[in-house]
């Protein structure tokens, strides 16, 4: 309707929808309702590739705005149609999107709407309106105006402003009075205070928290924001060996090799297309090689034949070194799946800039062990397969100052054990330096080695170890009273203030006073009790209440994490209060009232974190783990008094937010 989208539409006629749909300009979403049109423009497209209807009812972009608005297919026309009212109607109540309100704009768009009321102007001429009698409410009898219009005028209409036949008269002339009002009694309301009259270095530091889709879309507003925002958008960089056109050529019976060497195609086109921009590389710090083939069940043929596996992907390889070679500040790189050779790790450490070092499930010798040290590396992720676990840990050999480790084991081999041999753990002992240690599917046989492979360091160090974040996840076996004793004992006096343990066995309640005894200054703590280990809720051995009284030792401890399940053996739901006076059903009515008992129960995560508050005054959230999702409340203080609220509404990314689980408290970056 308005100027950008004629833009739009001259280079769909000029280019095809698909193109036209890839253009940056097109795909910003900083309009009403533009993401919502373009995902909407594509299904139409893709529907008449098919030859089918796509014909969609969509009540939710109803608006507001105006007195009447009623359901209409869910289509681009559609929404294009009530963005152009809805942006106009914007300028006067000082309500509107991303694109701002200012003055060119309106300037723009009143141009575009002087036009479009003058066309309304000459159909009211021609259209006669019919009384229509409809329903009937308090005895009052509901007329609704109707008109009959000439349909070769209508028509005509339509077409010159791209509006699909579904909109009636009637309903483009309710909102164009509707409109006129608004313009007859209002004024508009430019916006003076922008987002670019803010430094250029506090414009920086929000873009520091910004996605690269919304980097995105700042930097198409302007040309001062597209400098900044090239900063960010461009800040991390895949290069993948994609499996994305697997399955449009596998509908037009190609070969896997064929769809394998189309997908090599698509990366060598990628590195020389990054090769060719300076302006990219100069901007790239985070940069992931991913070989998605390698990284499935599946395998092609190809990679049966060793030198055919080698011919396709040597260059591939070069490429891939090549750009890491022109990146200038590379601070994290993560390899999935990729061949970790000699050459191709010195082309990657040789960058002095670069801290984070994520190793997923490579093949090959990583590290020859006579090679130097490299000291700038401080975070290191290893997730080892099974036939390079040794190989695996000689790259922490050479990186003596490493403060972060997080292993893993790749879940295609969950077999694999961990931990290096003995011998190599008298050679290597990453724990005289750790800060922050994950381990993730270690066996259970392997604990007894971890804990003395840590003794071995805190012998060395005559000192604590410098842990200040502690997570242990087994794979399978638990944790009784006698392991968990000897592993807090190695990690007694150590600085620990994140402390997260999986596959618990020992519940007991003194388990928070050893804690709590051993870790004075524990901030965030996690306990994750299993009876099996597919469990994720389990039913605690005693009540939430018995729980809470222990933790009375805990003084600075802010965020807990528990998957303890809430079952009304143990905390009664006052749901059943009702029954007492009024009758409990059969067992045939029972199924009437299992989805109010599930919300009742859930409701009761409020008087389970007030009584885990009640004795831990400093705690300020909780994450409850049900059904794999971490329903997390928090406390706050309010004129004095504490006020508990439940998060579940809110995105899983907002509830990890307070999830000592989750990444937020274990990044050392």
């Amino acid at each position: 309707m308005d100027s950008e989208d004629e833009r739009y539409y001259e280079l769909e006629d000029r280019d095809g929808v698909l193109a036209a749909l890839d253009h940056k300009s097109w795909s910003t979403g900083c309009r009403l309702f533009e993401r919502k049109e373009m995902e909407n423009r594509l299904y139409e497209y893709q529907c008449h590739q098919r030859g089918a209807s796509s014909e969609r009812i969509l009540p939710s972009i109803k608006t507001s705005s105006f007195s009447f608005l009623p359901d209409i297919p869910d289509n681009a026309a559609a929404t294009r149609l009530i963005r152009f009212f809805k942006t106009f109607h914007g300028f006067y109540t000082g309500e509107l999107d991303l694109a701002g309100r200012h003055q060119r704009r309106y300037i723009s768009i009143l141009k575009r709407w002087t036009e479009f009321a003058n066309d309304m102007t000459v159909l009211e001429r021609h259209a006669e309106e019919v009384q229509i009698v409809g329903a009937q409410a308090q005895d009052d009898t509901v007329k609704m105006a109707e008109y009959v219009i000439n349909p070769a005028l209508f028509n005509d209409f339509l077409a010159k402003w791209r509006i699909k036949n579904t909109w009636t008269f009637s309903m483009l002339l309710i909102m164009t009075s509707d409109m006129r009002v608004v313009i007859r009694e209002w004024s508009p309301r430019f916006q003076k205070l922008c987002l670019g009259h803010l430094p250029p270095e506090l414009i920086h530091r929000i873009m520091q928290f910004c996605h690269k889709k919304e980097a995105r879309r700042l930097g198409s507003t302007c040309k001062m924001f597209q400098e900044i925002s090239v900063n960010y958008i461009y800040s991390t960089y895949s290069l993948r060996l994609s499996k994305r056109k697997r399955r449009e050529m596998l509908r037009e019976k190609h070969g896997i090799d064929s769809i394998l060497r189309a997908s090599r195609s698509d990366m060598l086109a990628e590195i020389n297309y990054l090769l060719s921009r300076d302006d990219i590389l100069r901007n790239i710090r985070t940069l992931v090689i991913c070989d998605e083939w390698k990284a499935r069940y599946f395998r092609p043929s190809l990679f049966d034949d060793a030198r055919k596996a080698a011919a396709f992907y040597r260059p591939l390889r070069t490429g891939v070194s090549n750009v890491i070679s022109r990146i200038r500040q590379l601070t994290k790189v993560t390899v999935d799946h990729w061949h970790f050779t000699n050459f191709f790790a010195m082309a990657v450490l040789q960058h002095e800039e670069l801290t984070s070092l994520e190793i997923i499930s490579c093949t090959n010798g990583l590290l020859d062990p006579g090679w130097q040290f490299w000291t700038h590396i401080l975070h290191l992720s290893l997730i080892i397969s099974a036939l390079d676990v040794q190989e695996a840990w000689k790259i922490v050999s050479a990186l003596p100052a490493i403060r972060s480790l997080h292993i893993g084991v790749d879940m295609e081999t969950p077999d694999t054990h961990i931990l290096p041999t003995s011998i190599l753990q008298g050679r290597i002992n990453p724990f005289l330096t750790l800060e922050r240690f994950i381990v993730y599917t270690i066996h259970y046989e392997e604990l007894d080695d971890l804990i003395s492979w840590m003794h071995a360091a805190k012998t060395l160090r005559l000192e604590p170890l410098r842990l200040t974040h502690f997570k242990l996840a087994t794979l399978d076996g638990f944790l009784d009273e006698h392991d968990l004793s000897d592993l807090l004992n190695v990690l007694r006096d150590a600085p620990v203030q994140h402390l997260a343990l999986d596959c618990l066995q020992y519940a007991e309640p003194e388990l928070l006073d050893t804690i709590a005894e051993t870790f004075p200054d524990l901030i965030s703590l996690t306990i994750h009790y299993r009876t099996n280990i597919e469990d994720n809720a389990t039913t605690w051995p005693y009540p939430s209440w018995v729980y809470a009284l222990h933790l009375r030792n805990f003084s600075r401890l802010k965020h807990l994490g528990w998957n303890f399940s809430h079952k009304y053996e143990n905390d009664p739901t006052t749901y059943f209060l009702h029954f007492f006076e009024n009758g409990f059903p059969t067992l045939d009515e029972w199924n009437d009232h299992y989805a109010d008992l599930d919300i009742a129960q859930f409701g009761d995560s409020y008087t389970v974190a007030q009584a885990l508050g009640a004795y831990c005054p400093t705690l300020e959230t909780v994450a409850f783990f049900v059904r794999s999702l971490p329903t997390s409340l928090s406390r706050r203080s309010q004129h004095g008094q504490r006020q508990y609220s439940n998060w579940t509404d809110q995105t899983i990314e907002d509830v990890e937010m307070y999830d000592p689980c989750s990444d937020h408290f274990w990044d050392g970056r």
